[in-house]
């Protein structure tokens, strides 16, 4: 069972800690077929967080247009309620693969969040962190 500080070791430790009045992310959906779809959502101007909206745009997408792997590129990790919502989505769709990359940590040092970050980890969803570089 891998956890965050296994997953994001050195990044737990330098305090990136980021407070942000909305999120933003973009995704690249890989579908059966191999075709690409990418995408831009935030929650700037609405009620919903990303996260959410993402989750809603993919389960529109199975219908037609099952995705074999979906990668969110994140301005920062989710809050806890996203995270259990894309555990809740991964369980559903274990066939997806799921990867979320993100700069920033939204709220680590409080419990409900690290325990969100906790569940994508445990879950097997994929969890990076930019570097430097990127």
């Amino acid at each position: 069972m891998s956890t965050i500080q296994e997953k994001c070791p050195s990044y737990l430790s330098s305090n990136r800690e980021l407070s942000l009045v909305f999120s933003e992310l973009w995704g690249d959906v890989t579908f059966q077929d191999g075709r690409h779809t990418y995408f831009h959502r935030q929650s700037k101007g609405n009620p919903q967080h990303a996260e959410i909206q993402v989750l809603s745009y993919l389960s529109e997408l199975q219908d037609g247009h099952r995705p074999r792997s979906v990668h969110l590129y994140m301005n920062v990790s989710p809050c806890r309620n996203c995270a259990d919502a894309v555990v809740r989505f991964h369980r559903s769709n274990g066939d997806i693969s799921l990867a979320l990359t993100f700069s920033s940590l939204y709220a680590h040092h409080g419990e409900n969040h690290r325990q969100g970050l906790e569940a994508l980890a445990e879950s097997g969803i994929q969890l990076a962190v930019f570097n430097e570089n990127q």
